[in-house]
């Protein structure tokens, strides 16, 4: 997939050559030139040579591989992309458009700086020209990027990124209602919040120079919020050791299937 940006009256394209211009993408191309499409980045159809070209407004947008070259992701960003993988779908499915037509890479995901979301590259035919890449594929591929990108000192959030990262490699999900995955997981971050914002007022100081923190009621205290932290690492360990023990089992039963017939 050729690749290239440009500058033009102050506005910034990533620039996609479409090789393969099939006639059941052009209704595709003018859905979305014509159309603002919540989700998508705005795009132009443009022949030079007699090759078309897909022009794509970047202007004032990072892509999340940069955006998370030199930092962690956060639980809050992980839950975002969920949240903006399913609005976009939503959207593609409003304009009966395809969705293997998306291209879920972090290279090609921009986070609007402005409207603080995400948006998508709509590349139309997509499907036909890259036929060995689904959509799914490109979810799991996704969150193995989000996984691997992901702060492992959250603690807290670790064994739920985790639960949602297996159920989005089973095929666990609908596109279309990805916010399921979350489950009872994002319920509580008004509760997160206000603990982590007691935290830092225990770290503030009045305007006379005294500890808030001695005005604040302790609400949980400390051993319990250890003992519910160490329960969950040891949980998220038993969980990786039980993949570990499941998959050496299955490979024992492959080399015995595949071996012993023929020593026999």
């Amino acid at each position: 997939m050729p690749v290239k940006y440009e500058q033009e009256n102050n506005i910034t394209y990533v620039v996609i050559e479409n090789e393969l211009c099939l006639p059941d993408s052009e209704y595709e191309q003018r859905m979305i030139e014509k159309n603002s499409i919540a989700g998508l980045l705005s795009m132009q159809v443009r022949r030079i040579n007699n090759q078309v070209f897909y022009f794509y407004d970047i202007t004032s947008r990072q892509t999340l591989s940069k955006l998370f070259a030199y930092s962690c992701v956060k639980w809050d960003d992980f839950v975002m992309v969920i949240r903006e993988l399913e609005n976009v779908a939503k959207s593609v499915d409003e304009y009966m458009l395809r969705l293997d037509s998306l291209i879920i890479s972090p290279e090609y995901i921009y986070l609007d700086s402005v409207r603080k979301r995400l948006e998508f590259i709509y590349f139309p035919g997509k499907c036909k020209e890259f036929s060995d890449i689904s959509i799914e594929q490109e979810i799991k591929k996704l969150f193995d990027y989000l996984l691997e990108r992901f702060d492992h000192d959250d603690k807290e959030h670790l064994m739920a990124v985790y639960e949602i990262y297996q159920r989005v490699i089973q095929n666990g999900y609908k596109v279309c209602a990805m916010t399921e995955l979350l489950g009872d997981f994002d319920t509580n971050d008004i509760t997160r919040q206000a603990l982590n914002n007691t935290d830092q007022c225990n770290n503030a100081k009045n305007c006379d120079g005294s500890d808030l923190k001695n005005i604040i009621p302790d609400i949980i205290p400390p051993e319990i919020i250890e003992d519910e932290t160490e329960e969950k690492n040891m949980k998220a360990i038993r969980a990786v050791n039980a993949v570990k023990i499941l998959s050496a089992l299955l490979f024992v039963a492959f080399i015995i299937k595949s071996f012993i017939p023929s020593l026999l």
